[in-house]
């Protein structure tokens, strides 16, 4: 089945992650987030927005992925929004996934039943039908 808009996303937060814990403080604003695995569950997608390719980017038939990196906060929103691997920063792909993923909605990442921080990494793919 071909997906009804030539853009996909994915949340991969098994991909980047050091073998310790980086966070102590839960709920302090800057508290650095934790990274799996650890023992605390990861955070889940409820609202995935898919990122709008930019017209100069089709006309260009620039394809591939933009990666992302963000903390999923306590409160179930991406803050501290990075680009870890760029596709376009001239066309404007990377600003168009950076907003998509601001409105993307998590059940945070919890543990011992608490909401905590934790960094992800999102792939944000952009392919023109064929």
């Amino acid at each position: 089945m071909v997906p009804s808009r030539p853009v996909l996303a994915s949340l991969l937060v098994a991909l980047s992650f050091p073998l310790f814990l980086q966070a102590s403080a839960f709920g302090a604003q800057d508290a650095v987030p934790y990274r799996p695995p650890t023992s605390i569950s990861l955070p889940t997608v409820v609202k995935e927005v898919k990122p709008q390719y930019t017209q100069k980017a089709k006309d260009a038939k620039i394809e591939g992925s933009v990666w992302l990196e963000c903390v999923v906060t306590p409160k179930g929103v991406c803050s501290k929004i990075k680009v870890v691997r760029s596709l376009d920063s001239v066309f404007g792909l990377d600003k168009e996934a950076i907003k998509a993923v601001r409105q993307w909605r998590f059940i945070p990442a919890k543990k011992q039943n608490q909401p905590v921080p934790m960094s992800v990494t999102i792939e944000m793919r952009f392919w023109l039908p064929k």
